[in-house]
């Protein structure tokens, strides 16, 4: 009865994931500035980033999700299909408390594009605080 719980748990999984993904079937080509680097902070700051992703392609642009790699750095992004000829964003913001030195984040963007990844980065320099 257990095995039968969790493949019906799997399943019910798998289809409420393909579901977005089944409303748009054709992948669509992108263009932006993939990479921002702040400069340097001071420790404790929070960087905020926006991401344009401008959709090159000729259908629309979804977004299925966007993944931070780390708990430092949350993300937001366009939640609508974006038509061609127009731009989606990705808000990212990084809480520098516990960071110092160079720093690398990244933030996976899946969507109706191929590769299905889109990496976002930010780099930069935290400055320890004194």
């Amino acid at each position: 009865m257990r095995n039968v719980l969790i493949l019906l748990f799997l399943s019910l999984a798998a289809f409420s994931c393909k579901t977005d993904r089944e409303n748009f079937p054709d992948d669509t080509t992108v263009d932006g500035e993939f990479v921002h680097n702040f400069g340097e902070v001071v420790q404790g700051e929070v960087i905020k980033v926006r991401f344009e992703i401008k959709n090159t392609g000729n259908v629309p642009l979804k977004i299925f999700e966007a993944k931070p790699s780390c708990g430092c750095t949350l993300a937001d992004y366009s939640k609508d299909a974006v038509e061609p000829g127009q731009s989606a964003w990705v808000d990212a913001e990084v809480d520098t408390k516990e960071l110092s030195g160079e720093i690398i984040k990244k933030i996976t963007v899946l969507a109706n594009t191929q590769p299905t990844d889109i990496p976002l980065v930010i780099t930069g320099k935290v400055l320890a605080k004194f």
